[in-house]
């Protein structure tokens, strides 16, 4: 009898464990699939031909994989020209960004005087408002500098702490800086090193973390920024998105559609166009599958509690 009466506790105690469990992971499955879900539409949408998009029967993988929507995407876009033109130039925006941020953060978490609280504050009320509020002033400032149709803008934005969502990238860096103990600080200082010295030998090696996880989301950011961007380059400054959104314009350019010579196959469809956002965004997968790890790990490093 005492051992049915155990075994039934120890059902009952294994149940009550599993069931938290699998409610968890019920939920982080529905969460996935509704971030997931859009991609494989996407993707598989990109490998059907145009008689595998209009035929009721196929819904997700097609009868035959139609790579040629890849190829005339890519075509569309510009190539490896356009690949290497944009990582190069929202990688040097996102170096900047990176570096300004880290600057302004540690002057706040590690100075204690009326002018932090005060630029604190102003970073707050530029992280509430949207950006939009602040692009006209920006864009005529830039405008009389003869700056318009160059990365100068966003350059000069992001080193002044006011590029896309810069807010965001400080509150990080402050999180890490507020972490680190002041011993750390007051030994440096008693050996002679300045405050610079003090950043960047000791303070900035430990926020690896938050140099790698500003880095992303500041890349990701100015990536897929279309908006304030796109008005400061003015076409003369090509990115991949910007691209995209010229997609149709582009693709009748090089594929132009002619009823009389042309196969029905050669008209801009859905399949192209998704074959050009999964080109859009193989970048930020790519580069997020990289890092992944050493965020993960930085994160890790830097969790030391202050004094």
């Amino acid at each position: 009898m005492k051992i049915a009466e155990s075994k039934k506790d120890r059902f009952k105690g294994q149940l009550s464990k599993g069931l938290p469990k699998f409610f968890l992971y019920a939920l982080l499955i529905i969460i996935a699939y509704v971030f997931i879900y859009p991609l494989m539409l996407m993707f598989a949408t990109s490998l059907k031909s145009l008689y595998d998009q209009i035929d009721p029967l196929v819904i997700w993988l097609p009868k035959n994989i139609y790579w040629e929507n890849y190829r005339r995407a890519w075509v569309a876009l510009g190539g490896t020209d356009t690949y290497l033109m944009s990582i190069f130039n929202i990688g040097i925006i996102a170096l900047v960004q990176t570096i300004s941020a880290a600057i302004i953060a540690y002057g706040i978490a590690k100075f204690d005087y009326w002018w932090t609280k005060l630029a604190f504050f102003i970073i707050v009320i530029t992280f509430i408002f949207p950006q939009e509020l602040f692009f006209l002033p920006q864009y005529t400032i830039m405008s009389r500098a003869n700056l318009l149709g160059t990365i100068w803008p966003s350059i000069l934005l992001s080193a002044f702490g006011h590029g896309t969502r810069n807010a965001i990238y400080i509150f990080v860096f402050y999180a890490f800086f507020r972490l680190q103990p002041k011993a750390l600080d007051e030994a440096a200082y008693i050996d002679g090193a300045g405050y610079m010295r003090t950043f960047a030998g000791i303070n900035l090696p430990m926020a690896k973390g938050a140099i790698v996880v500003s880095y992303i989301l500041s890349f990701v950011w100015n990536w897929n920024d279309t908006k304030i961007n796109g008005q400061f380059f003015m076409g003369k400054v090509t990115t991949v998105q910007i691209k995209l959104q010229q997609f149709n314009a582009l693709y009748e350019r090089f594929f132009p559609y002619d009823m009389t010579q042309s196969a029905s196959t050669d008209r801009l469809n859905y399949g192209v166009e998704m074959a050009g956002a999964v080109l859009a965004i193989i970048p930020l997968l790519v580069a997020y599958f990289i890092v992944q790890r050493f965020i993960v790990e930085g994160i890790e490093q830097s969790g030391i509690t202050g004094e």
